[in-house]
């Protein structure tokens, strides 16, 4: 056999892949053979297919020798030495014959990567550009170049580059590739976008097309789209996690919690052994308002992987929305087993055990963790946390001042310690009366402390005066969206806005952190009419927008006098037992005269000064006795108030009213999503379990006598109670 036909029959051979016969015939090679250009080329080629690269070498330098001024020898030389490390030798041949050959596609090709594995990505790029200018019909060129622009984080030019070679090369999946990486590291989010849909268009099988796409409709907080392109893209791609990953965070962002399970489910049909997958699925069950198969979720996640900060987390948030509060003290161990320097542990355990009335057990976790810290700021300000919450502002108040002792008088110290003695009354401590002008405006410090002091407060609390109260952490309610005396009508109409008369003892917090958590601000604006000055401020408000087409209304009550010995339960736990905020002085001499609610209406019905004095007194945020459904109400012109833009809810009916609520919404605004949570997460519940039974009354505790009374004293707030829900709800059932 010739040389020719072992020439064709090599190339048949390597095109089947058949390298055994290929090393038979070059086993019989002859001297005629070793003289072929072609012949020696092939050689090479087989050798380098068999990884035999020594051998490949060897038949590349023949080549070389027998055809030095041929290119391809000089060329197949500098490739096998780069394959075996010798990066010199290589970059030295390459640079002697290409001065002769500076157009050869092979040479140019061999350079860049030589340079580029070499480390000098500057002299790569000339060769790759060179590659592009002498054969801008081959992709090598493009993707050599891209590469090089990319590691050079030359991000602008890249994506030039790699769409040029795109105009010539369309779908290419390297080009497309390099591009949208080169545009993430840009961030220019709008190409991400272009390039990562032509890649989903010319490559549906590669699920990266979707991917970069759904987290760049992500960034741009596009969540409709990207939940389109992630649920495409699964049609595709079932099992791809990433995808699911991006479903998920997706869904949340949406406010598609049921959608965020399915994906979660999915994803851990996939990663079982994913501690993540277990965590997402519970964090959606808890946020359905279904903690007992968040539990049994988070158990099985245990099962696998006990060592899970995030499970254990879950596991307490799970057991809080259960109302199971020894569950979530376990679970609070556990996190404290596995990080016993940690904050957290402590922290949990503590609030529920105050919320399941061991105040004195949850005093020593907050005294063990003050041990295990004892020179660092952040456990003492945790402690006056604890003590806050539970009203002790004696001990709040040592803390403050052993901050400022310790860690120096900054502005934030001095400020806690200022509002931990308003809170306890002493308004003429010179430690307020003389704050720093950093601190706070000494003028309006006097004119604050004056305002504390008066008895009648009757009047709007003016804008300065909100400051200083919020400046010195007196009352941290004040925000343009409480009780709202500067009104921009514009900004009103740009946004959908929902105006809660949050009636005092109706629920009212349990009803706005649900409606926060279901519905995004970006949709809506909630607005709380409160204490305070809602009463003179309502009135206002509803004129200055009255022409205001996208407001609706929610007005809260209950039955008038199980909310008035509500509030006298609450007020008598924050003001009179605790210190929870700041107390007018008269009041809480007023509430001490009356050990429960059930002794004030004895005292209302034998006509004492003091009982009636007490139940008609109100002064800022106490006094939720007189705040009753007349206060806010009187003033307030509710028959203006269409039935369609208005909503009312029950306290006894609050999940059956809360969810005509939302479907209200949804149907005067459509464009406004929730997350169809329907369950009314109730807050302030528990205090009650830290008291001897016989210190807060209930209705059923009350002689028919007694009852009558009230709702003979009450009548006014029995009037606005039965007229909202006769022209709001009898109407709507």
């Amino acid at each position: 056999m010739n040389t020719s036909l072992k020439n064709q029959k090599l190339k048949e051979l390597l095109k089947l892949r058949e390298i055994d016969l290929c090393q038979d015939i070059l086993a019989k090679a002859s001297e005629e053979d070793l003289s072929n250009a072609l012949f020696l080329q092939l050689a090479n080629e087989t050798e380098r297919v068999l990884g035999n690269r020594e051998k490949a070498l060897s038949y590349a330098q023949l080549l070389q020798d027998k055809f030095p001024t041929r290119p391809i020898g000089h060329a197949k030389v500098a490739q096998d030495l780069l394959t075996l490390g010798y990066l010199e030798q290589a970059i030295q041949i390459v640079e002697e014959i290409i001065r002769s050959h500076p157009e050869n596609q092979l040479l140019l090709q061999v350079a860049a990567q030589a340079y580029r594995e070499n480390g000098n990505l500057l002299k790569a790029l000339q060769y790759s550009r060179a590659l592009i200018k002498v054969s801008p019909d081959r992709l090598i060129g493009f993707h050599y170049t891209s590469k090089d622009l990319l590691k050079l984080n030359k991000f602008t030019e890249c994506i030039h580059t790699a769409r040029d070679g795109l105009d010539r090369h369309k779908g290419d999946l390297y080009l497309l590739q390099l591009g949208i990486e080169a545009a993430r590291a840009n961030k220019d989010i709008d190409q991400v976008l272009d390039l990562s849909n032509q890649l989903k268009i010319f490559h549906p099988e590669d699920p990266s097309g979707f991917t970069c796409s759904a987290q760049s409709y992500l960034h741009n907080q596009n969540s409709t789209q990207a939940l389109y392109t992630i649920k495409e893209g699964l049609t595709r791609h079932p099992n791809n996690p990433l995808l699911l990953q991006l479903g998920i965070e997706s869904a949340r962002s949406f406010g598609e919690t049921s959608q965020s399970l399915a994906f979660g489910e999915d994803l851990l049909s996939i990663l079982t052994n994913e501690a993540t997958a277990y965590f997402t699925t519970a964090r959606d069950l808890i946020d359905l308002s279904r903690p007992d198969e968040a539990l049994v979720r988070i158990e099985e996640g245990l099962t696998k992987y006990p060592k899970s900060i995030q499970l254990i987390q879950a596991g307490i948030e799970a057991s809080r929305s259960n109302k199971n509060h020894k569950s979530a003290i376990e679970y609070g161990k556990a996190l404290i087993s596995l990080l016993p320097n940690e904050y957290h542990g402590y922290l949990n355990i503590s609030r529920d055990l105050t919320e399941l009335g061991k105040l004195k057990d949850a005093e020593k976790i907050i005294k063990k963790l003050q041990h295990i810290h004892p020179n660092t700021p952040e456990p003492i300000c945790q402690a006056r946390d604890f003590y806050r919450r539970i009203g002790n502002r004696k001990k709040s108040l040592t803390l403050s001042t052993r901050m400022c002792n310790l860690f120096g008088e900054t502005d934030t110290n001095l400020l806690d310690e200022a509002s931990d003695l308003i809170a306890l009354g002493h308004l003429k401590d010179s430690r307020i009366t003389k704050l720093p002008s950093t601190v706070c405006d000494r003028t309006q410090i006097e004119s604050t402390i004056k305002f504390l002091l008066e008895e009648d407060t009757h009047s709007i609390i003016s804008s300065n005066t909100r400051s200083t109260l919020s400046a010195l952490k007196v009352y941290s309610h004040f925000n343009k969206d409480f009780n709202p005396i500067h009104i921009d009508t514009g900004s009103l109409q740009e946004q959908i806005a929902i105006c809660i008369i949050h009636i005092g003892k109706c629920a009212g917090e349990s009803i706005l952190n649900t409606l926060q958590n279901n519905i995004t601000k970006k949709k809506a604006r909630i607005i709380e009419f409160h204490i305070f000055d809602a009463n003179m401020i309502l009135p206002t408000f509803f004129h200055t927008t009255l022409q205001c087409t996208n407001i609706h209304w929610i007005i809260l009550t209950r039955d008038p006098l199980t909310r008035w010995i509500s509030a006298f339960n609450w007020d008598k736990h924050i003001f009179s037992i605790n210190s929870h905020l700041y107390c007018h002085a008269h009041f809480k001499h007023l509430m001490q005269k009356y050990k429960n609610a059930k002794k004030l209406i004895k005292g209302l019905i034998r006509n004492k000064e003091a009982a009636f004095e007490l139940s008609s007194f109100h002064h800022l945020a106490c006094g939720h006795m007189r705040m009753g459904q007349a206060w806010y109400l009187e003033r307030f012109p509710i028959d203006k108030l269409s039935t369609s833009q208005t909503s009312v809810i029950r306290t006894e009916h609050i999940a059956y009213d809360y969810e005509r609520c939302i479907h209200d919404l949804e149907n005067r605004f459509p464009c406004l999503k929730t997350k169809h949570k329907t369950d009314v997460n109730r807050t302030k519940s528990n205090y009650q379990n830290r008291y001897r039974h016989d210190k807060f009354t209930k209705v059923n505790d009350l002689t028919i006598e007694e009852i009558n009374f009230m709702k003979k004293f009450l009548s006014n707030d029995y009037k606005y109670h039965n007229q909202i829900i006769q022209k709001y709800l009898a109407t709507n059932s």
